[in-house]
C-alpha cells in the first residue's frame, strides 16, 4: 500500500465513517472516534517488515453512526 498515492501530498489510504454508518475494523480496540488510532492502526496492518508504513487519513461523524468499531477476524473467503 506505501507508495499508492498518485502525486506527492495524498495520503495513500483514506477512511471516512459518513452518515449512520459504522466501520468495523476488525481487532482495533481503540475508541470509535479516535482518528489517530485507526491510521496508526491501518498502518501498524500494512506496513511490510522493516519497511515504511503508508500514509493515511481517517475521518469520522460518529451522529448517526457507530463510528470505526472494532470487532472479531471474519474468515478468508474461499472461491
Amino acid at each position: 500500500m506505501t507508495g499508492s498515492a498518485p502525486t506527492n501530498g495524498v495520503s495513500d489510504f483514506e477512511l471516512r465513517q459518513r452518515f449512520s454508518t459504522t466501520i468495523e475494523l476488525p481487532g482495533d480496540t481503540g475508541a470509535n472516534n479516535n482518528n489517530s488510532a485507526v491510521v496508526s492502526f491501518v498502518q501498524g496492518n500494512n506496513a511490510p517488515s522493516g519497511g515504511t508504513a503508508p500514509s493515511g487519513t481517517a475521518t469520522t461523524s460518529v451522529s448517526g453512526g457507530g463510528g470505526f468499531v472494532g470487532g472479531t477476524s471474519r474468515p478468508t473467503p474461499t472461491t
